[in-house]
């Protein structure tokens, strides 16, 4: 029997896609709005869909599942942040890049190159309008001085923009990887102001480096602030002027739940330990990214199934493809 590569696997999957919008198109029907959400380090026993007995419930995640299609044999080449996410847009061996194996850090150069097809070119190209929110990790140019110090008030080059992405709004690593600021196509939303950091022996799970951060970034609330990002550019889309194209959205919620430091930890005034409250926070985002999807995609509020597609794509990483 022959296997596919991961590379062939991508690939064979994204020309999949394109036959099926192809045919959408000739059949005179809209193209589906996409919405791909990664979560970090998330295990396979982690939430219902993938584990029934997992005590951690999961009813936005398992209403996903039930509606539309759930792998549970399909693999990556890597189990850690910078290589997953390198093959999922590239569709290559991460270690065919420069970064044979590990994870760049958050002053790192990008990774991809310009002219290096993505996942997010392809859908350009189909007509999409593409936007990515969250954890980047795939490196990007600051403006650096002679000793190395980052100049935050002037634009960040060879971000998202040259990979396919017509908008990002980004960390550029993990949530203990500084500099702790948001990058909003380009443009620092906030000049540090301060420096800070947590040690391991002060917060095992929510510890982080210590580094410059911004006056706009809250470390506790950098998931829900995430999601909330990703629910704006849904229901800006929808009432901007790109409201005739489907979109593609790429929300990477920044290290969760790989960094187990969130407000989220507290739910109906019970105390719930990291990963527990980080999976609770991750299930009712998703939960409302759908139902967002749904009311904003097309302009109206769909009433019928959400009709996505659901890949358990490695044993750490979780990938859901959204169709509204």
């Amino acid at each position: 029997m022959k296997y596919l590569t991961f590379p062939q696997w991508l690939l064979t999957l994204c020309l999949g896609s394109v036959l099926y919008l192809s045919q959408i198109c000739l059949q005179g029907a809209s193209s589906p709005n996409v919405v791909l959400i990664m979560a970090d380090d998330l295990g396979i026993g982690d939430i219902t869909p993938t584990h029934p007995g997992c005590k951690i419930q999961t009813p936005q995640l398992q209403r996903l599942a039930d509606e539309g299609i759930t792998f549970l044999d399909a693999h990556t080449t890597s189990s850690v942040c910078t290589p997953t996410r390198y093959g999922l847009l590239t569709g290559r061996y991460n270690w065919r890049s420069r970064l044979a194996r590990g994870v760049l850090s958050g002053r790192s150069e990008h990774l991809i190159p310009q002219g290096r097809p993505t996942l997010a070119h392809m859908l350009r190209r189909a007509g999409y309008h593409t936007s990515m929110i969250g954890k980047w990790h795939l490196g990007w140019d600051w403006h650096k001085d002679a000793d190395g110090v980052i100049d935050f008030t002037r634009p960040v080059l060879n971000g998202p923009d040259i990979n396919g992405f017509d908008r990002y709004y980004a960390h550029c690593g993990s949530l203990d990887m500084p500099p702790y600021v948001w990058v909003d196509t380009g443009r620092v939303t906030a000049v540090p102001d301060r420096e800070e950091g947590v040690t391991r022996a002060q917060d095992r799970y929510g510890w982080y480096r210590q580094g410059p951060i911004g006056s706009d970034f809250h470390i506790e609330q950098v998931l829900p602030h995430l999601f909330e990002q990703a629910m704006n550019q849904i229901r800006g889309h929808a009432a901007g002027t790109h409201n005739e194209q489907p979109f593609f959205s790429l929300p990477g919620p920044s290290c969760s739940p790989h960094a187990h430091r969130s407000a989220c930890s507290f739910q109906g005034g019970q105390r719930f330990e990291p990963l527990r409250g980080f999976c609770h926070a991750n299930r009712s985002s998703c939960g409302s990214i759908a139902r967002h999807s749904q009311r904003n995609g097309s302009g109206k509020k769909h009433d019928g199934p959400i009709h996505q597609r659901q890949w358990l794509l490695t044993r750490g990483q979780l990938s859901t493809l959204g169709r509204a």
